[in-house]
């Protein structure tokens, strides 16, 4: 971070040099300065796209971004010439003290020293007239009392008096935990929203927050799209004008009716009792570094895993979920994990083999996810989500290879006889509707690395900013489920059945 703060800071400046600079007249010869204002203007760019990639920051830098970046530096600079200037001895137009002042703040800060010490005030002093020396030191300690000794007091006033911060909202959102993935938490002023990265200015999330409706949209910042819409938000975009396509189904159950009983959930009691009988145990987890090799395994079956709107294995991403693993002995050989919030939402499913190579018997995943079920009936969720699966047009190009991929996991949903609700794609226009499509549909095949979450700083008792968490502070964060016993596992107790 600091490196990135560090050089996106002097290529910002480079680029306000190159635009001030050879104007003023102050060096003779500026085609190399514009030259380098403009490699700066290029190497930001690329710097904030590698970062991203990278894994360096979590949201990707658009062009307003790094717009906003360039005006910021161009005010800061500016204004801090503006002191300068009033307190310079001798007379000269502020456009030349404003280049001069450039040049010595880019002395300063390669001189490596606290504050560009000596190498900014002799570079001032060399380009600037002035008849007398010591006025001109004069001038630039008054500078330095101005610029930050000042803004340093009034600092100390706020610590011995601290102004109480603003208590941030609350984040709501069934899939919340994506957030440390691919997903962005975007700060509407009506509410918060969680958006995929998509052409154009992103994709929400499900439906619309009840404060919000498609006319606060209107922004040029705005997300464009709506991804995995109820069919209510998407009669409302229809309304508006927009461009509705069926993207997918989604396997909801009802926990508050929902049980093992009738015709129709036969199938899941035989693949119970057949997984019963094989001497496997489901149970709780909260170490997820164990289940890495089964991840790594499935993976390789399955080419790779998917992203964007589903979640991928990192071990601190799991800690803010619930963990189902099936265990040969002591070895963990199968897992899920929910989203765990006011609705339950199933994210990972991931298999492996037995201790001994063979295949996991049938009604393994079955079992993983009823525990889930039970789980968060105790926990009182009102429903629990199979999560959707894709069901495009048959119009649409790789429509069927999809649905013919697919059939095997609505199989496997139907199972549990859940209520089929149909997810819809929206967006303004036809051009916006298949932009979406597009870079929706390349974003989960083809995802962007995972950030970085093990930070230097993170568990380390040298550089932590905080304790490490307990095991169950991460459902109680604003991106987890809410629990109120020290242990998820413990859960059991409360609930006996």
């Amino acid at each position: 971070m600091s490196a990135v703060v560090t050089l996106s800071s002097l290529a910002a400046i480079a680029v306000t040099a190159a635009f001030v600079v050879p104007l003023s007249g102050l060096v003779p010869r500026s085609s190399g300065l514009i030259s380098s204002g403009l490699a700066a203007i290029i190497a930001l760019t690329l710097l904030a796209r590698l970062s991203h990639r990278l894994g360096w920051i979590p949201a990707p830098v658009r062009a307003r971004n790094l717009l906003a970046l360039l005006i910021a530096a161009a005010a800061d600079t500016a204004f801090a010439a503006t002191a300068l200037w009033v307190l310079w001895p001798e007379p000269v137009s502020f456009h030349l003290l404003f280049a001069a002042y450039l040049v010595a703040l880019g002395a300063g800060l390669l001189s490596n020293a606290p504050g560009g010490v000596g190498a900014f005030d002799l570079t001032l002093l060399a380009l600037l007239p002035v008849n007398d020396a010591a006025a001109g030191m004069a001038a630039l300690l008054a500078f330095r009392v101005v610029y930050y000794a000042l803004p340093a007091g009034l600092a100390l006033i706020g610590l011995i008096r601290p102004v109480q911060a603003h208590t941030p909202r609350r984040f709501h959102h069934n899939e919340a935990t994506l957030a440390l993935q691919s997903a962005q938490i975007l700060n509407h002023p009506k509410a918060d929203l969680l958006t995929l990265q998509c052409g154009g200015s992103g994709a929400i999330l499900g439906d619309l927050p009840d404060a919000m409706t498609l006319l606060d949209l209107r922004g040029s910042d705005a997300p464009r799209a709506l991804y995995k819409c109820s069919a209510p938000q998407a009669v409302d975009a229809r309304t508006a004008g927009w461009q509705v396509l069926r993207c997918a189904n989604e396997a909801v159950l009802d926990l508050a009716t929902w049980s093992l009983d009738g015709a129709k959930k036969r199938q899941l009691r035989r693949a119970l009792r057949t997984f019963a009988a094989s001497g496997l145990r489901i149970a709780e987890t909260r170490n997820m570094t164990s289940l890495a090799p089964i991840a790594a395994t499935w993976a390789r079956s399955n080419g790779g895993e998917r992203g964007l709107s589903m979640g991928r294995f990192c071990p601190d991403y799991l800690q803010r979920q619930r963990v189902f693993a099936a265990f040969d002995g002591a070895v963990p050989v199968a897992f899920v994990s929910f989203h765990a919030n006011a609705t339950w939402t199933l994210d990972l499913m991931r298999n492996g083999t037995t201790r001994g190579g063979a295949q996991l018997p049938n009604g393994t995943m079955q079992a993983h996810v009823y525990e889930g079920i039970l789980a968060a009936m105790c926990d009182g969720a009102a429903t629990l989500s199979l999560a959707a699966v894709p069901t495009p047009p048959p119009h649409l190009p790789f429509a069927k290879q999809t649905l013919t991929k697919s059939s095997g996991l609505v199989q496997f949903k139907q199972a549990f006889a859940p209520i089929w609700q149909p997810r819809y794609l929206c967006a303004p226009s036809i051009f916006h509707l298949t932009l979406a499509v597009t870079t929706l549909t390349f974003g989960i095949h083809r995802p962007p690395p995972l950030p970085d979450l093990n930070r230097v700083q993170r568990n380390d008792e040298d550089y932590s900013f905080a304790h490490t968490a307990l095991p169950c502070e991460a459902n109680t964060s604003s991106l987890g489920a809410f629990c109120d016993v020290p242990d998820p596992a413990s859960c059991s107790a409360k609930c006996p059945d």
